[in-house]
């Protein structure tokens, strides 16, 4: 039998996205039958989300933050719920209303830690997020995707924290979203990375179908610009926490003089803008990356294997 899961929607000053978007939650929690409950998780709006909640919705339960701590919230709001299983979502996403069922039955895998659903942008036809691949190049780390071939449950990467199913216990034991990613990018990243570390597996369900307003909710309080530092800064901060296998490791501090020049020379300053934040957040990095250490079962090679993007002819990509 499906255990019952708590769905968690993310909601910070997003009325009108909650109008748009969260009766199709409910309508798929109530089709998938008795036991599972809707709450929102809100960031401390200020634009009456919290009233139209109440007025609306009187079944969804409201979690309220005390201020906005974007997707760190969860932290704090997984323990609010009795369900071991957790639906995260983000406030700008419609779901299909049979996508729960398919996303939970993975979880009945007591090794898994998450299952990612399937992403599509608003078009309902574009893919935003699907099965996630990951590797390393001249001592930087970066990820890709793809729609999930033949549309069985697949290994990823990582699951996204706000369209994927979690155990609530591993999520705690883990230490949940690290706030060294603080306000957004790379903390799902980072989570799935160390649960793949801890011995556990992260799946992909392709037929969980969600659509997502792609940054509905980041677009209105932060600048493209602003965005793309924030992603670069907090790819740093993943590799330095992350990142132990000692040959990859060195490569990357070895290349990161010569990489800074020469972004400095070509009058390219998003790069050095983005290593002078990371830095100012080393020892931060560096004590989450000792506290890490203590529950690595797998290394970097033995992930990065089973993640490692292929060409057309079949054989490995990047190096």
């Amino acid at each position: 039998m499906i255990r019952p899961a708590a769905i968690l929607v993310l909601n910070y000053n997003g009325k009108d996205l909650l109008e748009e978007c969260l009766p199709s939650v409910v309508r798929a929690a109530e089709r998938a039958g008795p036991g599972h409950s809707v709450w929102v998780v809100d960031n401390a709006s200020s634009d009456g989300s919290r009233e139209y909640l109440r007025r609306e919705f009187p079944s969804v339960q409201i979690i309220n933050m005390p201020e906005n701590r974007f997707i760190f919230a969860y932290n704090d709001a997984i323990h609010r719920v009795e369900e071991d299983l957790v639906v995260l979502l983000n406030n700008d996403i419609v779901v299909e209303e049979d996508f729960l069922m398919p996303l939970l039955e993975p979880m009945e895998d007591p090794s898994v830690f998450a299952v990612g659903a399937k992403l599509l942008c608003w078009d309902r036809q574009s893919l935003n997020a699907g099965r996630r691949w990951g590797y390393l190049r001249r001592g930087m780390f970066f990820h890709d995707q793809d729609g999930g071939g033949d549309g069985e449950v697949a290994r990823t990467l990582f699951a996204p924290c706000g369209a994927g199913v979690f155990d609530k216990q591993k999520y705690l034991e883990i230490g949940g979203m690290d706030e060294l990613f603080w306000p957004y990018y790379y903390d799902d990243v980072d989570l799935s990375y160390r649960a793949w570390k801890r011995g556990w597996t992260v799946l992909y369900q392709p037929r969980s179908i969600l659509y997502h307003k792609v940054q509905a909710t980041i677009g209105r309080i932060a600048s493209q610009a602003s965005i793309q530092r924030c992603n670069r800064k907090n790819n740093l901060l993943f590799y330095w926490k992350n990142i132990t296998d000692r040959g990859p490791y060195l490569l990357h501090l070895l290349l990161l003089p010569p990489r800074l020049l020469k972004s400095l020379l070509l009058f390219r300053f998003r790069f050095p803008a983005a290593l002078w934040m990371a830095l100012r957040q080393l020892p931060e990095a560096l004590r989450s990356r000792r506290r890490s250490r203590s529950q690595i079962h797998r290394t970097d090679r033995e992930i990065l294997e089973l993640f490692a993007p292929r060409n057309g002819n079949g054989s490995r990509a990047g190096g």
